[in-house]
């Protein structure tokens, strides 16, 4: 995430497939919505990507409004900036 988004998951899904959504310094991401983000991709033994599901950079900002977010990876939040 680049830019100041909201993502309206309206009761939607969204498998992110071991891929972390990013929030880069400058950058704020607003989740609401009620719906779910999920990663199914177990971190495997020795491997280095953690396969964090939401990372915020210095610099950047994460509201939760709502939601349902499950992973297999190392954790859900990885804040570096605001949340």
């Amino acid at each position: 995430i680049s830019q100041d988004t909201v993502l309206d998951m309206a009761g939607q899904k969204i498998e992110t497939n071991g891929f972390t959504i990013k929030v880069i310094d400058g950058a704020s991401l607003t989740i609401t919505g009620n719906g779910t983000i999920e990663n199914n991709v177990v971190v495997q033994a020795g491997e280095t990507n953690l396969r964090d599901l939401i990372d915020v950079e210095v610099g950047g900002s994460l509201v939760i409004e709502n939601g349902t977010f499950n992973t297999k990876g190392a954790q859900i939040l990885n804040i570096e900036g605001t949340a």
